[in-house]
């Protein structure tokens, strides 16, 4: 939301899940002196509604860096606040940096003819590209809004210049909202900030499939670029366009029968549509104080091939990944996703040295769900399947929790994460074992 004044000039910038509620704690009780002065000010607000947190928290941040509201002072003036910058390279990559490490510090005015030009030390990783000659290193341009042009100035003339960052996104006000936000994008947007070496040796983000494989040379600069604009306009807020391009892409592919590249993109169109905000929220759930084992089950297979199934573990509301646990279908033949679910809830119940869950999410429909109930029916289970809109999620309830339909339904977000992981941990297998004859 943006808070205008008389002059219809924005004074502050901020989000809230709840604007009705924000306004009347602006508006009830006392205040510091800065909030009193803020409220006395107000004329106007408007608003901008996104679709989920992260992408709030991203439009909040360039909204402050557009307008420069005046009670958003610390963000505009604290050097120590965050930017998501991506470097300008032939494999760019992303990083976290400081607002003093954008800037030079301090800059010394020097005038030569009718310009005013910025002496500073060039980090040497520039100056290694600088041409040789006189003169000293200047910026011909300090401007706060983009990114610093570096040059030379030899006998009065600048004769290079280049631009330290592609891009940059930001203030944010904490390492833990810049890290969250950059480890969600990385599942949808895979990037690389090693790059290439001698020894092609993969990264760490490659080994977990969040590295499209630019440290093993496996692909190559124009489809990586591809990736890093997608991202870029992602970070401008341009969700739709980014999905109506995969979109086509996919399409294209498949007409084209790369169905395992189409796939990919399938993927990242499904993360976009279900981004979601646990890593932002710092709440506790009260489902993970009701249910403290929750279970996660998902299937993925092309058309019954390569059939695979996850099984992921919560507890308390917490990822516990050495309980994870894999399944290659062996008793169905074709795509049947039900008969897919009870093999594996089956085969999981055999072991009778694992803790019984509390609670079992299955990631599919009411036919999903039946087939699970069957299996395990003193077990309380809940589906998550696609709305009829396929936008938003719609929970299917089993027997044993129809009576807690209120709370789960409060917990959604929760759920969802166990959700994605579940596909997360089942998509990662399926294309393990395609891999293992040559289809990846």
């Amino acid at each position: 939301y943006l808070m205008k004044n008389a002059r219809q000039t924005v004074i502050y910038v901020g989000k809230a899940s709840s604007l009705k509620k924000r306004v009347n704690s602006y508006l009830v009780g006392a205040h510091d002196t800065k909030t009193t002065r803020l409220v006395q000010e107000i004329a106007k607000i408007s608003f901008q509604l996104t679709d989920s947190v992260l992408e709030a928290t991203i439009l909040e941040a360039e909204l402050i860096k557009k307008y420069k509201p005046q009670y958003n002072i610390l963000q505009k003036d604290d050097r120590s606040f965050l930017y998501i910058v991506i470097t300008k390279e032939k494999f760019p990559k992303v990083l976290i940096k400081r607002g003093s490490d954008l800037k030079p510090t301090p800059p010394n005015l020097r005038v030569s003819g009718n310009k005013q030009k910025y002496e500073f030390v060039i980090p040497s990783e520039v100056e290694a590209r600088l041409p040789a000659g006189q003169g000293s290193l200047i910026c011909a341009k300090r401007d706060s809004s983009t990114p610093l042009r570096y040059a030379r100035n030899d006998n009065s003339r600048t004769v290079y210049e280049k631009k330290m960052f592609r891009a940059q996104f930001g203030p944010f006000l904490n390492r833990d909202i810049v890290t969250s936000i950059l480890k969600m994008m990385r599942r949808i947007f895979p990037y690389c900030n090693q790059g290439q070496t001698a020894s092609m040796q993969s990264c760490f983000y490659h080994h977990l499939g969040q590295c499209p494989g630019v440290c093993t040379g496996e692909i190559s600069a124009i489809e990586y670029g591809k990736i890093i604009r997608n991202l870029i306009l992602f970070f401008r807020g341009k969700k739709k366009l980014v999905m109506k391009k995969l979109i086509a892409e996919m399409r294209r592919l498949s007409d084209e029968q790369k169905f395992e590249q189409a796939m990919i993109l399938r993927n990242q169109i499904y993360y976009l549509e279900h981004i979601q905000d646990v890593h932002l929220l710092k709440r506790p759930s009260d489902l993970s104080s009701v249910w403290q084992r929750i279970e996660g089950y998902d299937i993925s297979n092309i058309s019954g091939l390569f059939a695979t199934g996850s099984l992921v573990v919560f507890e308390q509301g917490e990822p516990n990944k050495s309980q994870y646990r894999r399944f290659k279908i062996k008793t169905v033949p074709s795509a049947n996703d039900p008969a897919m679910i009870q093999e594996i809830l089956q085969r999981r119940l055999k072991h009778s040295d694992w803790p019984m869950p509390d609670l079992i999410l299955i990631d599919g429909g009411r036919g999903q769900v039946n087939a699970a109930v069957e299996i395990c029916p003193k077990i309380p289970i809940v589906g998550i399947a696609k709305g009829p809109t396929r936008k938003k999620v719609e929970l299917i309830f089993g027997p044993m929790t129809l009576r807690n339909r209120a709370r789960i339904k409060q917990n959604q977000l929760l759920l969802i994460r166990v959700r994605d992981e579940a596909h997360r941990f089942a998509v990662n297998y399926h294309r393990k074992l395609r891999g293992r004859i040559g289809l990846v």
